[in-house]
């Protein structure tokens, strides 16, 4: 099983160096006319299909669009969960320690860019930054 480092991030999009509120919204603003558009994870790879309908995500403090989240069609969805079901014989496969050394990796990666998602859950939902850190700290957790 492949799981994207931060490296991956870095390349998908530019928004993934705006790791401070000001910078965010600084990108959000000069971005208006373009908000950035998310894409599915499947099978180990950001996929875009037949997706032509996407959900405005706002900021809610400030009712700008920032992001646009594929509004994903039933066939979509029946992709990934073949996907899945054909990931599931090797997964069951795998040994505790294997499954618990996935599940450290994405703590750890999540603990690499904890301030960015921090950022961008502040945005998204309109929390503070300092709640939005605690959020982040309880999928690290979580992940642990």
């Amino acid at each position: 099983m492949r799981i994207p480092d931060a490296m991956d991030a870095d390349r998908l999009h530019p928004v993934w160096s705006c790791n401070t509120l000001e910078e965010a919204k600084t990108w959000i603003e000069s971005h208006a006319d373009a908000p950035f558009h998310l894409k599915n994870f499947v099978g180990g790879a950001y996929v875009s299909s037949d997706i032509h309908t996407y959900i405005d995500s706002i900021d809610p403090k400030t009712g700008l669009v920032f992001a646009k989240v594929p509004c994903t069609q039933p066939n979509d969805v029946d992709i990934a969960i073949q996907t899945a079901k054909d990931a599931f014989p090797s997964w069951s496969k795998t040994t505790r320690a294997e499954r618990s050394e996935y599940l450290f990796r994405v703590a750890k990666l999540i603990r690499s860019k904890r301030e960015h998602f921090a950022v961008w859950e502040s945005i998204d939902q309109g929390k503070t930054l300092d709640r939005a850190r605690i959020e982040v700290d309880r999928a690290i957790a979580n992940f642990e």
